[in-house]
């Protein structure tokens, strides 16, 4: 038997254009997924694995010295705007718990969330340790085109949501 050879073709040159384009896509796309995981999917995860205490109305939050009851929510319709009041109480025993601004708003049952507009007294920016104990009346201000009703309270530090219609959570 004789053996014969033959002669392999080298698969022919890819255009440089094209192969840059691949990658280029590529690092779009993967930019586009990382993003989208990291604001959808990574929150629901920690709350899951580092948990958020969940509160009813009425009920009172205890842990570190801290213990947070919302007692009252009033809403009213002015002109364009939604206002929710709520009032906090708050028992700060070490006198530690110094919340900003920014790490406290509230939830309508559509998903929309703000940030108050005003307290009394009012959360200072720097913060001072144990000047927040006692009532605290948190208001919040919507658009009028918002749907919902006054939902949840979060809170930052502690991580805690207080639900701010009866009977939830659990429902």
């Amino acid at each position: 038997m004789e053996r014969v050879r033959k002669k392999v073709e080298a698969p022919p040159p890819v255009d440089p254009s094209l192969t840059r384009r691949f990658w280029i896509g590529g690092a779009i796309l993967g930019v586009l997924v990382g993003v989208a995981v990291a604001f959808l999917a990574i929150p629901p995860i920690f709350d899951h694995y580092f948990g958020v205490a969940d509160i009813e109305l009425g009920h009172t939050y205890r842990s570190n010295g801290i213990a947070l009851t919302v007692e009252d929510v009033s809403t009213e319709f002015v002109v364009d705007r939604l206002l929710v009041s709520v009032l906090l109480q708050v028992e700060d025993q070490e006198g530690r718990w110094c919340p900003s601004a920014t790490s406290i708003r509230t939830e309508l049952t559509s998903g929309f969330r703000v940030l108050p507009e005003s307290s009394d007294p009012p959360l200072a920016d720097p913060c001072v340790p144990g000047a927040l104990t006692g009532p605290i009346l948190l208001r919040f201000s919507f658009p009028r085109i918002t749907e919902g009703e006054p939902h949840i309270l979060h809170i930052d530090d502690p991580r805690v949501r207080l639900y701010l219609q009866p009977g939830e959570p659990g429902d």
